[in-house]
C-alpha cells in the first residue's frame, strides 16, 4: 500500500519522533552559511549550491556540536 503525500509526512514525523529525532527550520544568511561549512572542510566548494549537500554538512555540524565535551 503507498502512502498518498500527508500520510506519508506523517509517517515520517512519527518514525523520526520514535527515533528521538526532530526536524528544525532555521533561517541564516545562505552565503555566510555555506562559506563557513566550506573553510570548516564540512561542504565541498562545488557543493555550495547543492540544497542536499548543505543540509548534509549541517547534520555533520550539529553532530559534532553535539557529541563535543565541554
Amino acid at each position: 500500500m503507498q502512502l498518498n503525500g500527508s500520510t506519508a509526512r506523517v509517517a515520517r514525523h512519527r518514525e523520526r519522533r520514535r527515533n528521538g529525532l526532530r526536524v528544525f527550520a532555521i533561517e541564516a544568511d545562505e552565503v555566510l552559511v555555506t562559506e563557513k561549512l566550506i573553510d570548516a572542510g564540512l561542504l565541498h566548494p562545488a557543493s555550495r549550491d547543492d540544497d542536499a549537500a548543505i543540509t548534509c554538512a549541517l547534520q555533520r555540524l550539529v553532530k559534532i556540536f553535539v557529541l563535543e565535551k565541554p
